[in-house]
């Protein structure tokens, strides 16, 4: 059905529900590694690092996640506009899934290069947030786009304080499972891959 004016009288609004709480996944994920970050890259490196080597490295780290997402968003709205947001959201899911499975595989193979490139990965995974806003812009009417604007802009504030409460969960974990070994430090990488493929699953269903 439609408005006077032409315009769709409804909209797919769980595909707006699920890029809202991928956006709110990908703050999420800066929030609940950072406050591990520093002790575990010390935990990888095993005492090979100096504290300013250690202090080096996480400034590095966390630059090398920033740089990658502000980046890769240009070439994600260039690929968007060629295959639509389906493709390119599933692919940078995927990108995020594998780059917090290498962050959290660092500890297993006492490399920190996982490290780095585990957040470069995830940053460019985590570079598809801007890409909600286009969608939103795209396919919801006049008279819902601002809701719908103002909605999928506070989920990434969102995140950034659900994400450091995520702690409480990964804090507690401690096991392993098939000589892998997961601890408080590399735990936050397993979560959000987690919840990152269920979104993806979600996203497939929806998008």
């Amino acid at each position: 059905p439609a408005l006077e004016d032409g315009e769709p009288e409804t909209y797919p609004r769980l595909a707006v529900v699920t890029l809202g709480l991928v956006t709110l996944c990908d703050a999420i994920e800066y929030g609940v590694v950072m406050p591990s970050l520093y002790t575990y890259i010390g935990e990888v490196a095993q005492g090979a690092l100096s504290t300013e080597q250690v202090q080096h490295v996480f400034g590095v780290a966390l630059a090398i996640f920033s740089a990658a997402s502000l980046c890769v968003k240009p070439v994600l709205g260039a690929a968007t506009d060629k295959l639509n947001y389906r493709p390119v959201y599933a692919a940078s899911i995927l990108v995020a899934v594998a780059g917090n499975l290498m962050y959290a595989s660092a500890l297993r193979f006492g490399r920190l290069e996982l490290i780095l490139a585990g957040r470069a990965l995830s940053g460019v995974g985590c570079a598809n947030t801007a890409l909600g806003f286009s969608y939103v812009s795209r396919v919801v009417p006049k008279r819902y786009r601002t809701q719908a604007m103002t909605a999928l802009g506070m989920a990434f504030p969102l995140g950034l304080v659900l994400g450091p409460a995520c702690n409480a969960l990964t804090a507690a974990a401690d096991f392993t499972v098939y000589g892998f070994r997961v601890t408080p430090d590399n735990s936050p990488g397993l979560f959000v891959a987690a919840i990152l493929a269920l979104l993806l699953v979600a996203l497939l269903a929806t998008l």
